[in-house]
């Protein structure tokens, strides 16, 4: 009797860990995921903005910061609350 309280008793707790809710005596399926949706990408951003940020990361995955920095700056210059080139210097 004590075994099969205890097998109860981790088969619930192994449920509850998947994600799975119990109502009564029925397991129901399993719980939606909440994650966020990825972001879309802005429409208002403009293509030359998006350019001298895509220069700028491309400059330094090739270790070329100071360029970099001119690409994030060129891109602020365009669009002054673009956050990302504000957030990637700093």
């Amino acid at each position: 009797m004590v075994y099969a309280r205890l097998r109860l008793l981790c088969a619930v707790a192994l449920l509850a860990l998947s994600g799975c809710a119990i109502i009564g005596p029925e397991i129901s399926a399993p719980v939606a995921s909440k994650r966020a949706a990825a972001p879309e990408p802005d429409p208002v951003v403009s293509p030359d903005v998006r350019q001298a940020y895509q220069a700028a990361l491309s400059a330094i995955r090739a270790g070329q910061y100071k360029e970099a920095r001119q690409a994030y700056e060129q891109a602020l210059v365009m669009d002054p609350g673009y956050a990302p080139a504000q957030l990637n210097l700093g």
